[in-house]
């Protein structure tokens, strides 16, 4: 094959590639909802109390240990982010019987965020949830949650954070605070943000484009990647949690121009060898 064809072949190959999805749990209209009602229901159905699973690191979602598992429903598994800083495996979410009859999960100040992954580590679209931040906080704190979106499904080192000549800022306790903001990572790609008021937070939460081709994404308390150490209170119940088949991410409109182009040059050059 001449050098031209194999050029002309490798642009159509990067341009298909760079408009597809990989192979995905959920795929076409393929939709999940976690409404954790399982949980509700007795340990050897799937239900708990709590889960101290560490859904962002290999091996944190233990099937056979009741006391260490993450969350499962749909396909998809519901956990706590791996934090050293907090007694190691001690961090956990909890059971949210705010209503009994519409059972959520609870998370507050003695675990490291949410963090949900395919049970596959496949790729998926995260397009809404809905969080209540009124309850059991009295006042209501008045910071943010965080949620970002990552391109790989396991990131075991979301704790860590390296500070430019050590200059971390201090907690409300005036102690050296961990880590503060959002990163980036080097494996995140998607990021957003609900503002806390006074008045707390109940509503649905339409996540922005960039949540459309995740394999994981976590929530925690605006510059808390951490349990705290600190006197830090917050108080955060997800439910209905919708996931939909990942979405194809539109490519510019100047690299299609440029491949098209491309593909013109390669064409008039194998025509004037023919004149």
């Amino acid at each position: 094959m001449k050098s031209s064809q194999l050029l002309y072949s490798a642009v159509i190959v990067g341009l298909t590639a760079m408009a597809g999805n990989a192979s995905a749990a959920l795929t076409g209209t393929q939709t999940a909802l976690l409404d954790f009602e399982i949980m509700a229901l007795g340990a050897s159905q799937g239900g708990g109390a709590a889960y101290y699973g560490k859904a962002n690191t290999l091996g944190g979602c233990p099937a056979t240990n009741a006391s260490g598992k993450c969350y499962a429903e749909e396909g998809f598994v519901v956990g706590s982010a791996f934090d050293p800083d907090f007694a190691g495996s001690a961090g956990h979410l909890h059971r949210g019987d705010l209503n009994p009859l519409d059972i959520d999960l609870h998370h507050h100040a003695d675990a490291a965020g949410i963090y949900v992954r395919a049970a596959d580590s496949s790729a998926f679209s995260l397009d809404s949830f809905h969080a209540d931040i009124l309850a059991s906080i009295n006042p209501v704190d008045t910071g943010y949650w965080e949620i970002l979106g990552f391109s790989t499904a396991l990131n075991g080192d979301l704790h860590t954070w390296d500070w430019a000549n050590n200059q971390q800022p201090l907690d409300i306790d005036g102690l050296p605070r961990v880590y503060t903001g959002s990163g980036p990572y080097p494996t995140q790609v998607a990021y957003q943000r609900i503002n806390n008021t006074g008045a707390g937070f109940l509503d649905t939460v339409l996540l922005n484009n960039s949540f459309k081709d995740i394999k994981a994404f976590w929530i925690h308390y605006g510059g808390y990647p951490n349990a705290p150490i600190d006197t830090a209170t917050f108080d955060f119940h997800l439910d209905n949690v919708a996931l939909s088949a990942p979405k194809a991410v539109p490519v510019p409109a100047a690299v299609y121009l440029f491949g098209t182009g491309l593909m013109g040059l390669l064409a008039v050059g194998k025509r004037r060898r023919f004149i």
